[in-house]
């Protein structure tokens, strides 16, 4: 018996049994779980504008709103690269936008 709600109990112990055993692979993605990919273009060979109008072109084909998705592009601070981040509800949406990026880049 404990002095406490048995809610207040499983909070305590809950992160315990996470740590100790780690996430169970039967456990459903928590709601709102967005996608997300990192990777890097050579800088040399970046164009934003391409960039640009694939994200636009993706975003009209799987019919995702921009306020779903995250798109971050900024120059490296410490290699001639640019870093693109792009992060959404939609898995295929970042998959095939990572994948497109990564073959229009290819050296």
């Amino acid at each position: 018996m404990a002095p406490t709600g048995d809610g207040l109990l499983t909070g305590c112990c809950w992160p315990s049994c996470s740590f100790d055993e780690g996430p169970s692979p039967s456990w459903p993605a928590p709601p709102g779980a967005r996608a997300q990919e990192l990777f890097s273009v050579s800088i040399e060979h970046f164009n934003d504008d391409e960039v640009q109008h694939l994200f636009n072109e993706l975003l009209e084909f799987y019919g995702v709103e921009r306020a779903d998705v995250r798109l971050l592009v900024r120059p490296s601070g410490t290699e001639p690269v640019v870093r693109i981040m792009i992060e959404a509800l939609d898995a295929e949406f970042v998959e095939v936008f990572s994948d497109r990026l990564k073959s229009l880049y290819a050296t």
